[in-house]
């Protein structure tokens, strides 16, 4: 299993954000997972459709905890034939349907209410079969 770099969750935020040890669940009509591929040729930037997760954090503290499951076949890149092989050759989507994430720790500045967007460093967890 390859994995790759995913470097940016954009996530809904409650105005209780301002407590320090804070709790929240991923709304995946309004998150999605930004990732990054350094290859030997060139950057890869693309998107994955979020399914679910949760994450808790501290705001006085840039390590968090939790998981972040998204469809492994809705890894969008700009081009079909990468998209293709990366879901048949990597993501093997006929055989998982989901990959996880652990998010470990997160920069950027969480906002007191509405919308944030944060850089999380995850740890790829597994994959889901069918």
């Amino acid at each position: 299993m390859k994995s790759f770099a995913v470097v940016a969750l954009a996530v809904i935020f409650a105005p209780a954000a301002l407590a320090q040890h804070r709790t929240f669940a991923i709304n995946p009509d309004a998150s999605e997972i930004k990732m990054t591929l350094n290859t030997t040729h060139e950057v890869v930037n693309g998107t994955f459709h979020i399914q679910s997760g949760s994450i808790e954090f501290d705001r006085g503290n840039p390590k968090m905890s939790g998981s972040v499951t998204v469809l492994a076949g809705s890894g969008k890149t700009g081009n079909d034939s990468r998209d293709k092989k990366m879901n048949k050759d990597i993501l093997k989507v006929d055989q998982y349907t989901s990959v996880s994430f652990a998010p470990k720790t997160y920069t950027g500045t969480i906002a007191p209410s509405g919308d944030s967007t944060i850089q999380i460093d995850l740890n790829l967890v597994g994959q889901v079969s069918n």
